[in-house]
């Protein structure tokens, strides 16, 4: 199996967008771009081609969903 990634314009794309947005705020991490936004993002898209390729599903199972606790 691959994963792979194909970068499409976001003005071709714009009229078949009808689905559900899912922000993530850069504010609420300071807006900086760290190791856990960057872990939140990845399983964000994960979990977007896992709805179309269940067989993703059991590869994920060590993947954490919820947020991570950010050190003070």
């Amino acid at each position: 199996m691959e994963l792979t990634i194909q970068i499409v314009d976001e003005a071709t794309l714009q009229p078949l967008l009808t689905g559900t947005v899912f922000p993530i705020l850069l504010s609420d991490f300071g807006d900086k771009i760290d190791d856990e936004i960057a872990r939140r993002f990845a399983v964000a898209i994960l979990n977007c081609l896992a709805r179309y390729k269940p067989e993703l599903v059991p590869l994920m199972s060590s993947v954490t969903q919820e947020p991570q606790k950010r050190p003070e």
